[in-house]
This record gives structure tokens, C-alpha cells and sequence, in this order.
């Protein structure tokens, strides 16, 4: 831990200075640095954990000013980048003890971001190398944030160009939507971010989500074979409305509420209608094996031998109560 300590004596505290101490503190943090002479108030130029940092010091203050430069770039024409650029940088700005700031290189044609912070220095600080890590360490937090944020806004306009593009297939009255809107959301990450969102990527994505908490709560207190579901599921598949929408789902469905188990034969599925048209068939994969996810924790058993998402002309649901 770091704190504020009593002065051992006056002759110690005066014969370090501030750019002394700086200096002394980042040799114990073994971190190479060099003095730029030929810049005004020579600052201290170091790299730490990957990250170009640029350290002013005067001899006779108590603060210093730490500068994490050029983390982040984006192309001055990209305008929705860009756009998405200024947005995260005022958003952190404004939830930040870090300062970020921007600038242009014109050789390169790029919008560049770096970072600012002004913190006390003085012999007085415990532990004063751990401290200056912690501080060097909020500027990787900002920038985890950043990118964080970026990402973000990726995903949310991509799914709302995804929305915006799907057919009509008869809004909230549709009880089946809510699974469309979550694929939507999926897809709208693999398309984000292609460079770093492969097939492998996405399917431990699809993993990860169903052994997560708020999938088990989202599923665990559903009751699949409740009176109102079965009910909605057998109006819904000679439903005129329902049945006049080009890219909605198309089934038959046949129950025995005595055996607790149905069985569902899907000639058409909305979501690889979808898949298709934002060319993202070859997550359907992926994305189908929810099913048995959320039937597993419904206390259900789901076996399916053919899926429209695997190829085949039609999925095969056989649901059955309980866990064979």
C-alpha cells in the first residue's frame, strides 16, 4: 500500500526534487526512460507495459503531468468511425479521472487519441513506486474502457441496420420474436468486429452465453408445457396472419399434454431467413444449439435430428418433460 508519511528530516526533502525523484523512482521500477533534451521542460520519455508514455516534471513542483500517447487512431474520412470516435471520447471525458485528448496527423491522415493526468509527487508518498504503477495502470484501464466503448457502438448500430432489415412477421403479437431479436444481436457482434470475431471466436461466444447466470435466470423459471404456451403454439400454426408473412416461421405442432412432450416440425425459421440475408448462415450453427440449452434448463429434453440451420429442409423438435 502507498500513503503519505512524516518527513524524515528537512535535509532529505530538500535535496530531492521532483525530476530527481521521478528519475529514482522509475530506475526502482526498472523502467528505462530517456530525457528529451531538445523539448521544453526535458520530460521524461518511457515505455511501460507496451504503452508510449511521456512523463513532465519541474524541479520545484509537487504535481507531475503523465501523457499516454497515441493509444487509438482512425482514419480523418471515416466518418462513421470518427463519429463514433468523438462520441466515446466526450462519454469518457465526462466519467473519467483520466483526460483524454485528440489530434491529427496529417502524413497519415489519422485521428489519433491520447491521455492526461496531473497526480501529486512528493517524497512524502509511501511506497511511491507502487503508487506511479497504479497511476500508469488507470491509463490502461481508460483504454480497455475505450476500446470497450467503441465496440459497443459498433454492435449497437450494426444491430439496428439488422432490424431496420428485417421483414415484417407480425411485431410483439409474434410470441416467437424475441428469439429473432437476440440472433439479431449475435450477428450484429460477428459483423462488428470481423477481424477479431472468427467462427471459433463466436461459438465460445454461443457457449459462454449458455452457462452464464442470466441465461439460467432468463430460462430456468419458464414452464415450456404451461397451458398458455401450448395453447398460443397450436393457435399460431393455422394462424391466417400469422401464416401470411413471407419470412415468419412455418410449422406443425402436435402435443399430449398426459405424456408432457410435443413435437414441432419447422418448414421455415425466421432467424436462418435472416441469416441468410445479413450473410451470416454459417453462424446458424452456432446459434441452434441454444435450444437445447434453454430446453435443458426448462427441466426439458429436446432431441432434434434435423436442423434447417445444419442444411436439412426441416428442423424436428420432439420435446418430452423431464430429462431422459
Amino acid at each position: 500500500m502507498f500513503g503519505f508519511g512524516k518527513k524524515k528530516s528537512n535535509k532529505t526533502s530538500s535535496a530531492t526534487d521532483t525530476r530527481d525523484l521521478v528519475a529514482n523512482t522509475l530506475t526502482t521500477m526498472n523502467v528505462p526512460y530517456h530525457v528529451d533534451y531538445d523539448v521544453d521542460g526535458n520530460p521524461f520519455e518511457l515505455q511501460y507495459q507496451g504503452g508510449n508514455f511521456i512523463i513532465s516534471a519541474l524541479k520545484d513542483s509537487k504535481f507531475i503531468d503523465i501523457y499516454y500517447l497515441g493509444f487509438y487512431s482512425v482514419p480523418k474520412y471515416d466518418v462513421d468511425d470518427l463519429s463514433r470516435f468523438y462520441r466515446t471520447v466526450n462519454h469518457l471525458n465526462a466519467n473519467s479521472d483520466v483526460a483524454l485528448f485528440y489530434g491529427e496527423h496529417e502524413e497519415d491522415e489519422e485521428v489519433y487519441i491520447s491521455s492526461y493526468k496531473n497526480i501529486l509527487f512528493v517524497p512524502e508518498i509511501t511506497n511511491i513506486d507502487a503508487y506511479l504503477a497504479s497511476q500508469l495502470q488507470l491509463f490502461f484501464r481508460v483504454h480497455r474502457t475505450f476500446l470497450t466503448e467503441m465496440d459497443r457502438q459498433r454492435v449497437k448500430e450494426e444491430f439496428r441496420k439488422i432490424v431496420e432489415r428485417q421483414p415484417e412477421i407480425g411485431g410483439s403479437k409474434n410470441n416467437l420474436i424475441g428469439g429473432l431479436y437476440v440472433a439479431a444481436y449475435f450477428m450484429a457482434v460477428y459483423k462488428a468486429a470481423p477481424d477479431l470475431v472468427n467462427e471459433e471466436v463466436f461459438d465460445g461466444l454461443i457457449k459462454a452465453v449458455c452457462d452464464s447466470d442470466i441465461f439460467r435466470k432468463m430460462n430456468e423459471k419458464k414452464e415450456f408445457f404451461s397451458k398458455k404456451n401450448i395453447s398460443t403454439r397450436n393457435r399460431l400454426q393455422s394462424d391466417p396472419e400469422f401464416n401470411s408473412y413471407a419470412e415468419n416461421w412455418k410449422y406443425t405442432f402436435s402435443y399430449d399434454m398426459q405424456a408432457m412432450e410435443c413435437t414441432i416440425i419447422y418448414t421455415r425459421c425466421a432467424i436462418c431467413e435472416m441469416a441468410r440475408r445479413e450473410n451470416c448462415f454459417h453462424l446458424m450453427k452456432y446459434l441452434c444449439t441454444t435450444d437445447f440449452a434453454q430446453q435443458k434448463l426448462m427441466g426439458n429434453t429436446l432431441i432434434r435430428t434435423k436442423t434447417i440451420g445444419n442444411g436439412d429442409e426441416i428442423c424436428d423438435f420432439h420435446i418430452i418433460k423431464g430429462r431422459t
